[in-house]
């Protein structure tokens, strides 16, 4: 049994140290042209990087700053160009990121309360 569990370390861990986590925080913007696509998101980051983020897999949650009346039914409805979010990835050997997880830490400028978002 020791030498299963020798060889599932052997196979397993450095599969897992190659693997890319990141976290990152920026504001959701959009689009280039030609590039909107279903179930991704573009992050800009305070000092202008632009990542691309498949969403599909991606636990989607508020902040505690975000106030409980601006909040949309599906929080997914909120992931709109001018929401700032705080996005855990993983890159994909294609150096594509996708989100595990996603939180809202404030919501677009000029949304009124209590009023559904549109979706991307």
């Amino acid at each position: 049994m020791r030498w299963a569990a020798g060889i599932c370390a052997v196979v397993l861990v450095p599969s897992l140290a190659f693997a890319t986590l990141g976290i990152f925080r920026g504001k959701l913007v959009d689009p280039p042209p030609q590039q909107h696509q279903s179930g991704w998101i573009f992050v800009q980051s305070p000092r202008g990087m632009l990542r691309r983020v498949e969403i599909s897999k991606a636990r989607i949650t508020y902040g505690e700053d975000v106030p409980s009346a601006r909040r949309a039914r599906s929080p997914a409805a909120d992931l709109v160009p001018g929401t700032e979010v705080l996005v855990t990835a993983e890159q994909d050997d294609a150096g594509e990121w996708r989100a595990t997880e996603i939180q809202i830490l404030h919501l677009r400028t000029g949304r009124a309360a209590g009023r559904p978002a549109s979706a991307t």
